[in-house]
């Protein structure tokens, strides 16, 4: 086979892989009957529970024995880039 003949048919396949997959992305997508529909299920709000002080404001620390049990000590974007606070560890 000369080199040309080579080309003409890489790029002949190339072509069709291009309308193949063009023509697969433009399928219609199934429609969902009305008796199977699905409902994500409700979640519950939990809130994390709060290392507060004595005038409710978070406890700054510098380790993690300044904190609430559960807590650690660490920095809170939210309230400050230079101050750790404890935050619930979960």
């Amino acid at each position: 086979m000369s080199s040309m003949t080579i080309y003409e048919w890489i790029g002949s396949v190339a072509a069709i892989s291009g309308l193949v997959l063009g023509c697969a992305s433009q399928q219609p997508r199934p429609e969902h009957s009305a008796a199977v529909t699905e409902t994500a299920p409700e979640v519950e709000s939990v809130s994390a529970p709060e290392c507060v002080n004595d005038k409710d404001q978070p406890v700054e620390c510098l380790s993690d024995g300044d904190c609430c049990q559960g807590f650690v000590c660490g920095k809170d974007p939210e309230l400050s880039q230079r101050v750790s606070f404890c935050i619930y560890g979960g």
